[in-house]
């Protein structure tokens, strides 16, 4: 099996918001630069694909979201704004993964478990999931 012989699946995960201030703070520069990324980056990343998506009969764009922008953070206005600007077909949202304090269950979530719900949306058996959110987080959205 060649490069060719595969189907794309443009997966758009990229995400910037270190130590970010709350947003009476933030500046129009850093604003800028989480859209930049996150919408515009995805966007690009998908327009790139769709022509050997379509040569290739199918395959699935998937956009990995944050949690926050759905419970909310006091000083993350601009990464999460973008992320929720992103939301449309076969997202999947995850919060923060190996870390004690973003889970309500025992289990630690770990990246196998993100990587496995990406490979489920591109695969056959996930093909007629559209239009969804498929949130990776223990419970912790449940708080």
């Amino acid at each position: 099996m060649s490069l060719q012989d595969l189907t794309p699946h443009p997966i758009n995960s990229a995400g910037v918001d270190a130590d970010p201030p709350p947003v009476q703070g933030a500046s129009i520069a850093r604003w800028q630069r989480a859209m930049q990324l996150n919408v515009n980056g995805s966007i690009l990343c998908s327009k790139h694909v769709v022509d050997a998506m379509e040569r290739a009969g199918g395959g699935a764009i998937v956009n990995v979201l944050s949690l926050c922008d759905m419970t909310g953070r006091q000083q993350t206005s601009a990464d999460f704004a973008a992320k929720a600007a992103m939301r449309k077909e076969g997202d999947l949202t995850q919060t923060l993964i190996d870390i004690k304090q973003s889970r309500q269950t025992e289990d630690i979530g770990l990246s196998s478990n993100v990587a496995a719900a990406v490979l489920y949306l591109v695969s056959k058996t996930g093909r007629f999931i559209t239009g969804s959110e498929l949130v990776i987080d223990a419970g912790y959205s449940w708080r």
